[in-house]
Formats: C-alpha cells, structure tokens, sequence
C-alpha cells in the first residue's frame, strides 16, 4: 500500500515539473504538445468556477439476495428437473448528482473538482406461490430438503440507502489539437450506505405463523480514486457540429470502513434470533461511462464569457464484494449500478 501511495506523489511531482516546462517554453513543440490546457479558454473576466447537476435513472442489484427456489426434489416429491431461484426484483432508482469546479489558474489550470450522488430509497416487494417444490433457500443449501421446508407463499423486498462524495484535483490536457482532450485526476472519495433485505416465508407446516427475516448493513467508508476524462470533438471543422463531442471517464476507487451488520428473525411478531457484527474491511469500485456531449462558449463581444455543456451518458459501478448479508452459500456478493446519466454544467 506504501508502495501505491509513493508511486502517486511521483506521478503528480513528475507530471507538475513537465507542466512548468511546457508553459516555460512558450511554444507548442510534439513533444510537449499534449501538456497545454484543454479545457475551455475563457476570458480573463471569468472567475474560474464551475457548477451542475445531473438527472440519474440507474438500475441497482446486489448479488446474493435469493429467498426461495422452486421446483426442487424434496422427500415426499418426485420432481427431478433442475430448480429456479426467486429473489427482489430490484427497482430502477432516480436520482441526482450535483457538482462544482475551481480553476488553479496560477497552477497551470489544474482544477479542484467536488461532486455528491444521491439516490432514491424505493423499496419493492416481490411475492410467490409456494407448493409442493418450493423451499426456502437455507434449507436447500443446508441440505434439510424435507416436507417441513416447503413453502405455501414467500415474500421479499429491497432497500438502498445510497450517499457518494467525491472531490479530486486534475488538468485538461490536448492530445489532438482542437480534436481530443484527456484529463487525469487523482483524489478522495466518502461512502455512507445502507442496505435493507426484508423476507416473510409461510410454511406449510405451520400456517398461519409467518417467518419473518429482516437484515440490514450499513456502511460507512472512505478512500483514493484515481481515474481520467477524456472527450473527442470529431467534427471540429462542421459549421452546424462542431460543438458535438464524444465523452468517456474511467476510475478506480478503494474504501475502507466500518460496516454494521444487523440481523433478526421472528415468528407472528415474536423475536426468536438477533445478531449484530461490526467489521472493518476494503471494498473495490471500478466505474465506467461514455456517452455524447455538446458544449458552447458564448457572452462578451468575443463569445468567451460563459462555457455551458451538456450531455447524456451510460454509466457503470462496480462494488466489488459488497454484499455483506447473511444467506449461507451466496454472501459477499457485488453491487451493480448502471443506467442514463443526463446533466448540464455552466463555467464561468
């Protein structure tokens, strides 16, 4: 890890040093060409700050929830074929980011950039008929596959709490002059999740007295990130397209944090088992977009004022064993978030 940390500050030292030498030479030379400022060149009136917001539609699913599974081979059945799980259907979330910028003009317009991602707390309950070949899902992998563990009916529902911050520090840059622009960035993220899993099972064996299994985890954490934007304009010369871009961002992330993980069961309201366990532990985050943009410098006699940009993307999160509830034999599963990102932001 010390290791990782070291080879960062090199990067930044090594990549600050190229910059000043870049700015010194006064000159665009290929071999430096990529280090001069890509991002919009504003008037010396502008004040260097940025703001926007995004609307976000994502669907989110958690590895390792199911409930039951039908169609299985218990004693008292002859079913043989293979059987089906069932588990939430999980739900498409709204949401938002909002998000702001500060321009380091004196630092060779590196610039310091915060954003917060929030999403809605829907629950949605998924219901199925038992019968003579559904089980819940720990008495098949415990091995209790008896007349006792059918189901007559099963329920299940699923909650996020969602809240993601990030603030980095990075520098666009012009690979291809008027064409393609990169931006590297390096910097911290803060996490607070909370996850809820909520299941009835009624057994044949004794109607009328539901099982009730409700777990929750939350998890508090924070960590680097450490990714880079890049945008192609690949009709710079169009009079009518010029401002249309393709747009793509990629970073990796790593949290550390405190999870707490709680548990309890109950029959008809009455509590029959209740656990609670706090562990400390990483989690990866890989994160993935790429969509369309269009961007237009407008305001002063020189249309150099303002910078307003908007876009619609494709976005992907990766959480890397998330999953901390308690199912024998599918625990520590990942949480995936994907779905439509469309947002606007002005510089000025």
């Amino acid at each position: 890890m010390h290791r990782f940390y070291w080879v960062i500050l090199f990067g930044v030292s090594m990549f600050q040093s190229i910059c000043e030498a870049a700015e010194k030479q006064g000159a665009n030379p290929p071999n430096i060409k990529g280090l001069y400022f890509g991002g919009p060149l504003l008037s010396d009136d502008s004040f260097g700050y940025s703001m926007g917001g995004d609307y976000i539609l994502w669907l989110y699913v958690v590895e390792g929830y199911p409930t039951a599974v039908s169609n299985v081979e218990v004693s008292g059945n002859s079913y043989k074929g293979p059987g089906s799980f069932n588990q939430p259907i999980f739900p498409l979330l709204n949401g938002f980011k909002v998000y702001g910028s500060v321009l380091l003009k004196e630092n060779q317009n590196m610039d310091i950039k915060a954003k917060y991602t929030w999403l809605q707390r829907t629950t949605k309950t998924t219901t199925g008929q038992g019968g003579g070949t559904t089980i819940a899902i720990s008495n098949l992998l415990d091995g209790t596959r008896t007349e006792d563990s059918l189901l007559d009916s099963w329920a299940t529902s699923t909650r996020l709490v969602f809240n993601l911050i990030n603030i980095d520090a990075g520098r666009s840059c012009i690979l291809v002059d008027d064409t393609l622009n990169f931006r590297p960035y390096f910097g911290i993220v803060g996490v607070y999740n909370k996850n809820t899993l909520s299941s009835i099972l009624e057994f044949s064996v004794r109607p009328g007295r539901p099982f009730l299994s409700v777990q929750t985890f939350s998890v508090g954490a924070g960590g680097v990130r450490a990714g880079f934007n890049m945008d192609w304009t690949p009709f710079v010369s169009s009079t009518y397209f010029k401002e249309f871009k393709l747009c793509a961002e990629a970073a990796l992330s790593g949290i550390f944090g405190e999870t707490k993980v709680d548990a309890t069961n109950s029959i008809n309201s009455v509590v029959t088992t209740r656990s609670q366990d706090y562990l400390y532990r990483s989690t990866p985050i890989v994160e993935f977009q790429m969509g369309f943009g269009w961007n237009k410098m407008f305001g002063s006699e020189t249309n150099d004022r303002y910078n307003i940009e908007l876009h619609a993307l494709w976005e992907l999160q990766n959480w890397i064993g998330y999953n901390r509830f308690y199912n024998p034999g599918y625990s520590f599963g990942n949480l995936t978030l994907q779905g439509l990102t469309l947002g606007a932001s002005l510089e000025f």
